[in-house]
């Protein structure tokens, strides 16, 4: 066979040729209009070029009001139901009119009409003559308060800059008080001894002395359960107090603890929204049944705070659960403290301790930044603001920076109050102090290590190690 190769199991045949494609026709459509949105009669005006204006660095964006006191209809615009725009007869003047037309459709005029531009005369000024709190029902404190801003600078970080900024009280005149709610909560297990129990009994009794006219408080002892002095808060009287005082006197070391158990327990306590309530919890931190983990602990205590208490430590030795009381304290708006120099510094300590926290003038403070900002500042939840202890941030914020912009807002009673500080960062005070940088990063570890224990995250673990070996903390 002449078509088929040595060796090969097929014919090769030679191809096919390729058809030829049909001519394309095309269709002819009509292309037509269904629903009309714009009227055929709207005018089409020439563009008018705008001239350039040399931009205000902070000025304010001011929208010039729209008059809804005159009718387009009456001047000549077009009638209720109609669709589209429509241009009030006039030659284009300063002057713009804005009317509801019908079915919710706007209706927009320009006019020289002497009646319009009296009306919208009026309305531009009554908009610059309006009051603060026509605005907004913030009260501004800033004149009450001052921002101590030390700032850090090291070759070694080309890109950031780090501060500190210390929020307190301008002078004499003062913010007005807030009336507060006290849990004094003593650990009395064996762990603390009878030794070290004896000087925080001390200790308590001392601190009810700084109790304001207007507080109420409570005094609990917990082991493996919780015991109250009171069913419920009392008001600070001389009567209360001799219970009180009774209560302390009666506590002893024994048992064991549990310390989660015991918070839970706090938490069912009767909270009014203007009264802060604040917690000074004083143990070793040492959980020996129960939930003993101490980043479950904090964990399920914070979830189920929600902020609404401050709670402050006090490690009553130094070999005390520092893990512990520094997480507890930090993700529950308060600060701890763990007694360095022996047993007998625990009165003296609590006393100011207390005495720092007996003034509160803004509570459920927040911080808020500048949008698109490059800042990072900790701790992201505060504490109260107090007028005999300064409020503490650390930021971190890019060297290119010529300011440092934080807004704070909280409740002061039933009156929201706001404090906005503008700092230059030529005119803060040049820091020496090297630990700033690691204070920072510490403070973002702190805060770190809260959101994983309330929902752990690889993401968060690796960033917390990172910023751990970067900042040597």
């Amino acid at each position: 066979d002449e078509n088929r190769l040595v060796g090969a199991v097929a014919n090769l045949f030679e191809p096919k040729s390729t058809p030829e494609l049909s001519e394309w026709q095309p269709r002819q459509d009509i292309l037509q209009v269904e629903r009309k949105i714009v009227a055929d009669d709207v005018e089409f005006f020439a563009r008018r070029k705008i001239p350039k204006v040399k931009r205000v660095p902070n000025a304010p964006a001011v929208v010039y009001p729209v008059s809804r006191s005159v009718d387009p209809v009456a001047q000549g615009g077009r009638g209720s139901g109609s669709s589209g725009v429509g241009f009030l007869p006039g030659t284009p003047g300063p002057a713009l009119i804005g009317h509801a037309a019908g079915e919710g459709r706007a209706v927009i005029g320009i006019s020289d009409d002497p009646k319009i531009k009296e009306t919208l005369e009026k309305d531009s000024k009554s908009l610059f003559e309006e009051a603060l709190s026509d605005v907004t029902s913030l009260r501004p404190i800033e004149t009450l308060l001052k921002a101590d801003v030390d700032v850090y600078s090291s070759v070694r970080d080309l890109r950031y800059s780090y501060f500190k900024m210390q929020i307190r009280r301008a002078g004499a005149e003062v913010l007005p008080v807030l009336p507060k709610d006290v849990l004094f909560v003593q650990d009395c297990s064996a762990s603390i001894t009878e030794q070290r129990l004896y000087f925080c009994r001390s200790a308590l009794i001392q601190s009810l002395s700084e109790l304001g006219p207007k507080d109420r408080f409570n005094v609990v002892g917990f082991r493996d359960n919780m015991f109250k002095c009171f069913n419920d808060w009392v008001p600070n009287n001389p009567q209360n107090v001799a219970a009180a005082v009774k209560f302390i006197g009666n506590m002893q070391s024994t048992g064991e603890t549990d310390i989660f158990t015991s918070l839970d327990e706090l938490l069912k306590v009767t909270k009014v929204d203007k009264r802060p309530v604040i917690i000074l919890l004083v143990t070793d931190g040492r959980s020996t049944i129960g939930i003993t983990k101490s980043s479950r602990i904090i964990g399920e205590f914070s979830k189920r705070n929600k902020n609404t208490m401050s709670v402050f430590t006090m490690g009553t030795i130094g070999t005390a659960n520092s893990y512990l009381l520094d997480l507890l304290s930090y993700s529950n708006r308060g600060e701890s403290e763990t007694i360095k120099g022996g047993r007998w510094g625990i009165p003296d300590s609590m006393k100011q301790l207390v005495h720092e926290t007996r003034r509160p003038v803004l509570n459920d403070v927040m911080f808020l930044l500048p949008a698109e900002t490059e800042m990072e500042v900790f701790p992201k939840v505060t504490g109260n603001l107090y007028l005999d202890r300064p409020l503490v941030l650390y930021g971190r914020f890019p060297k290119k920076s010529e300011s440092i912009v934080v807004q704070a807002v909280g409740k002061a009673g039933d009156r929201m109050c706001d404090m906005l500080f503008n700092v230059s960062v030529k005119d803060a005070v040049k820091s020496r102090d090297k630990d700033m940088r690691k204070e920072w990063a510490k403070q973002k570890i702190y805060t770190l290590i809260g959101d994983y224990t309330r929902k752990p995250s690889g993401d968060i673990l690796r960033e917390i190690n990172s910023t751990s070996r970067k900042y040597k903390v």
